[in-house]
């Protein structure tokens, strides 16, 4: 994978300079929205959750990646954490000794599946979305698969990424993340995604591969 130029003047050399370089990027247009960037509160909460997440894998050195295909509005649209409802926030160990930020505890079927399949695990994978912005139909609070030049932008974030973390194995929640890193990630593995009567497969992958 090759590495793209960077935008913005931002030269990213840490957690802290990406996610500045993922909070001024802009969508392809109205029908998704980057849910990072602006100075709302919600908007200031996701973007703190998800520096917070990464200086946490930081100190983890994950070597396992798991990744999905895009926030959920139930989701990460609201915690800037992928796979990562308000639930898991406020109840998962992993999440209760830094500062996280919460508003509520909403549930998101997908998170909670995969917080689930976490349980009793030693070994943290990393989460990610091929596509980190929230993709959705007429209305903000519905969800869709990202589109071709979405997938484009989100590969190119991964690389950039992939320069602050050394991961040596590739999973891929669902067919959209796998069909878009298949040709220039060829060991990435499938997992099938946990929505659509996909849950038992799913877990049941997840806990192989991580032991």
């Amino acid at each position: 994978m090759q590495r793209r130029a960077i935008f913005f003047d931002i030269m990213i050399r840490n957690v802290n300079d990406f996610v500045e370089y993922l909070a001024k990027m802009k969508t392809p247009d109205n029908t998704s929205v980057n849910i990072y960037a602006g100075n709302s509160p919600d908007a200031k909460m996701r973007k703190k959750n998800l520096l917070l997440y990464l200086k946490k894998m930081e100190t983890l050195n994950p070597k396992k990646i798991f990744v999905g295909e895009a926030p959920g509005f139930h989701g990460c649209g609201k915690t800037g954490i992928p796979f990562t409802d308000e639930f898991a926030i406020a109840t998962e160990y992993f999440f209760g000794d830094d500062d996280f930020k919460n508003y509520g505890l909403e549930k998101e079927r997908s998170a909670g599946i995969i917080w689930a399949s976490l349980k009793g695990k030693q070994e943290m994978p990393f989460l990610w979305n091929i596509y980190p912005f929230h993709p959705h139909k007429e209305s903000i609070q519905t969800n869709r698969t990202p589109s071709s030049k979405e997938i484009q932008i989100g590969r190119d974030i991964l690389m950039e990424l992939l320069f602050l973390f050394r991961f040596e194995q590739f999973y891929c929640i669902g067919k959209t993340s796998y069909n878009a890193l298949k040709d220039v990630i060829p060991d990435a593995v499938y997992v099938r995604h946990p929505s659509h009567g996909g849950m038992k497969e799913c877990m049941t992958k997840i806990r192989e591969i991580l032991n």
